[in-house]
């Protein structure tokens, strides 16, 4: 399946990148602004070309900044609306985790039997049902079937 969006977004003319936006506490839970920066990742994208040129145009006092009319410190001409269109291609993944036996097999064997068997004896009895995401990162990267960490 492909699912193709259309957005808009202010391309920084200066470094050629799209600005992000970031969102900002004023000490109170109920006052968040957002505000718009050249080196944020996450793109500030809406669905019309109308408001991206508003935005550009017009930055909104904190206190009333929010996704769709965000604060920025850019004068107009630093900026400029683009289309972006994003592909996204969705396709099923099979994913088997390892059983829990196998993943404790591997981790413990040969290092802690007496570790080992006290787990084991644990899981058969019911009362250990899963392993934490840090043994399966090591499971995965000892194996090769991840490059990187499950955190990089």
């Amino acid at each position: 399946m492909v699912i193709k969006e259309e957005k808009y977004g202010l391309l920084h003319k200066k470094n050629q990148k799209i600005v992000g936006y970031t969102t900002w506490n004023n000490n109170s839970d109920s006052c968040e602004f957002y505000e718009l920066s050249e080196y944020q990742d996450n793109e500030w994208l809406v669905p019309n070309k109308y408001l991206a040129e508003y935005v550009r145009n017009n930055s909104t006092e904190y206190y009333n900044a929010d996704y769709t009319t965000p604060k920025h410190n850019f004068k107009a001409n630093e900026l400029e609306v683009v289309k972006v269109v994003k592909e996204i291609t969705i396709t099923e993944e099979k994913v088997e985790l390892p059983d829990i036996n196998v993943l404790f097999t591997d981790r413990y064997g040969d290092k802690e039997k007496e570790h080992l068997k006290y787990l084991l004896d644990k899981i058969e009895k019911g009362e250990v049902k899963n392993y934490d995401v840090f043994a399966l990162n090591d499971y995965l990267r000892k194996n090769k079937m991840i490059e990187k960490g499950l955190f990089e």
